[in-house]
Order: C-alpha cells, then structure tokens, then sequence
C-alpha cells in the first residue's frame, strides 16, 4: 500500500523485477491499482474483499480502518 500513485507504479516495476528473477509473472487481467482513499473501492485478495472505511471515534473524530469481508 503506498501513498501516491507514483509510488504503487514505482512499487510494480520493483515487483516486476523481483518476480522476473524468480521466474514468475504478475497476471495483469486479475491485477489493478485501486485508490483506497475515497474509501468507496476496495479489492479482493485471498477470497476476502479488503476495504477502508471511517469510523467515529469516542472523542468524535473520523478515523479509518480496513475491513476484510468474506466473499
């Protein structure tokens, strides 16, 4: 998870090269990047789907957690 876009595309071409040394390839039709910031996306990894969403805290401010929801 990064913080800009820049980032997770940085993040890929290092992945890319680890995977590449390992004789392995990132299947591009099940991968994308997903802004989980808006916390309207989410995505599914491992047969959960992975989501942020705010929360209310008890001093009354928004905070964000991630919630896993089985598929």
């Amino acid at each position: 998870m990064c913080r800009t876009k820049n980032e997770a595309l940085e993040s890929i071409q290092v992945l890319k090269a680890i995977m590449k040394k390992l004789d392995l390839e990132i299947n591009t039709e099940k991968s994308k990047l997903v802004s989980l910031w808006d916390d309207t996306n989410g995505f599914d990894f491992l047969d959960l789907h992975h989501r942020k969403f705010p929360v209310m805290n008890k001093g009354g401010s928004k905070v964000y957690v991630m919630s896993h929801i089985s598929k």
